[in-house]
């Protein structure tokens, strides 16, 4: 072993090094030394896999050592030993050191792909924007190995979007690889990003819509499962696949085409809008489907300050699981709601026995039209059919008044088992107001908990 060799691992296993001391030895013994330098490419495996907060200074001067001779090669061919995933900034590290390095073309792409193989899809974000900033003509090609393969092609398509659209024309030219990577939610997601695109070539829209009506059955598995999965005692989902399974979503799908018709639209059209605790949404022009598991409370008394439901059922899948499916009409969730509505729509139901323990923005809209449940036909629906107790109350909620959209945590004042520890913040401080209201309701005003 070499004097230069012996030193340079010494200087590794170093605690506590200076932070010029690795790369001022390096550089004053390898300037002129074509012994050193060849020492040192065949140091710089062990030299990268040992980079650290400590020593990282020395990939400061890799501009300097870029005239030696294979060293970018080198370097670029055992980037894989970088340890990103303990020391995430040596992505930033890495491109600000290349910055101003003449490299070959094959030498780039090589730099980006051992860069994106072996990191953190978390950091992909940071990675995509700083390549955009200093090697824009990479993107592209970037982009394309993305969407070429299973792994990276979702990641791809949101890069693209959240870089408004700029590289869409990469989505469209390898749509058919695309749609056999990705999965049968993210098809959604791709249509609605080529929805409103009027560069979107009809093949292409027909490619993506034809995909979609393929995948429904799955997608309505998919939004079931994403919820399952966020309930501890559903960890272990193998118990729920069996025939009668199969059989619900069949049944849901079919619903969901009936939804579709009585709206006039096809379905495929229909969106992802999101995910609460126990169900997942889907939009289909005026109507809202949630697909997901039994809230706490299966039953409450049905009220005028609930978002209209036209179904709401639940399909045991077999003695540990169920499918939980509603049918509601669409609200505006984006216009603001300020407290004192949202303190009166608690009040209201407190006023008729009735406890909204998750009182939030986020769990209330403003109607879009009366507060009834709207059909192309009759439908016979009854509190019953909801599997809801009995109506109380007799105010109509009209256009624009806010409503409650979330049902899963509303209980009689009566019941015995109120989990208090499910209640937000603004249902405690809607209840204290409400014990100190002298318009509360003499019947129902008892305290809670």
């Amino acid at each position: 072993m070499s004097n230069f060799e012996k030193i340079i691992n010494a200087l590794l296993k170093k605690e506590n090094i200076e932070k010029n001391e690795l790369i001022d030895y390096i550089l004053e013994n390898v300037q002129n030394n074509e012994q050193n330098q060849r020492e040192l490419i065949k140091l710089l495996p062990t030299i990268i896999q040992n980079t650290n907060e400590q020593n990282i200074s020395w990939m400061y001067y890799i501009q300097n050592l870029s005239i030696i001779d294979n060293f970018l090669d080198s370097f670029i061919d055992n980037m894989f030993l970088f340890n990103y995933r303990k020391h995430h900034f040596l992505f930033f590290k890495i491109m600000k050191s290349f910055k101003n390095i003449p490299i070959k073309k094959e030498q780039a792409n090589t730099l980006l792909n051992n860069m994106l193989n072996n990191s953190t899809k978390a950091y992909w974000e940071d990675l995509y924007f700083m390549i955009k900033e200093l090697y824009p003509e990479m993107i592209p090609n970037m982009l394309s190995e993305m969407l070429k393969t299973k792994e990276n092609c979702k990641e791809a398509i949101s890069l693209i979007q959240k870089d408004n659209n700029i590289y869409i024309s990469l989505i469209y030219k390898n749509i058919d690889i695309i749609l056999e990577n990705t999965n049968y939610d993210e098809i959604f997601f791709l249509k609605d990003i080529v929805k409103n695109d009027k560069s979107a070539s009809s093949t292409v829209i027909k490619k993506i819509k034809e995909n979609a009506k393929d995948n429904i059955k799955k997608l309505i598995k998919s939004h079931y499962l994403r919820i399952v999965t966020k309930h501890n005692n559903y960890q272990n989902l193998s118990y729920i696949y069996n025939e009668r399974f199969d059989n619900i979503l069949e049944v849901i799908y079919l619903i969901i085409e009936d939804v579709c018709r009585n709206e006039n639209i096809d379905i495929t059209e229909i969106e992802s809008i999101g995910s609460g605790s126990f169900s997942s949404a889907l939009l289909i022009k005026d109507k809202v489907i949630k697909i997901g598991i039994p809230g706490k409370t299966k039953s409450f008394p049905n009220n005028p300050y609930i978002n209209a439901m036209l179904l709401r059922k639940e399909f045991p899948i077999n003695d540990e699981a169920s499918i939980a499916i509603e049918v509601d009409e669409k609200v505006d969730t984006k216009s603001e709601i300020d407290i004192e509505e949202l303190y009166q729509l608690y009040k209201k139901m407190r006023d008729i026995g009735l406890v909204w323990l998750d009182a939030a923005n986020r769990n209330a809209g403003r109607l879009l039209k009366d507060n009834k449940a709207s059909w192309r036909f009759d439908l016979p629906i009854t509190d019953e059919s909801l599997g809801l107790d009995k109506f109380r109350g007799e105010e109509q909620l009209k256009k624009g008044d806010i409503v409650i959209l979330d049902n899963d945590l509303i209980y009689d004042i009566d019941d015995p088992n109120i989990p208090a520890e499910f209640a937000t913040t603004y249902q405690v401080l809607f209840e204290r107001r409400y014990q100190n209201d002298p318009q509360k309701s003499p019947i129902y005003g008892k305290k809670l908990f």
